[in-house]
């Protein structure tokens, strides 16, 4: 009889994503609502603060 399948264990999406907010252009990590609008913000991809200034920032933006 074969071995079972071990699967990874499930791990949040918005956890590592940046998002904009299109009312004030704010930018968040893991969190799709901006707390000064109340608007949900647009996903801007997979990211994290910058190593520079601390703001959000998308790998898509830091490579070309």
């Amino acid at each position: 009889m074969p071995e079972p399948t071990v699967m990874p264990a499930a791990r949040s999406r918005t956890e590592g994503t940046v998002y904009e907010c299109d009312g004030c252009g704010r930018r968040f990590i893991g969190t799709q609502r901006c707390e000064e609008c109340n608007l949900f913000a647009r996903r801007i991809g997979t990211g994290g603060p910058c190593p520079h200034c601390d703001e959000p920032v998308a790998m898509t933006e830091l490579v070309d």
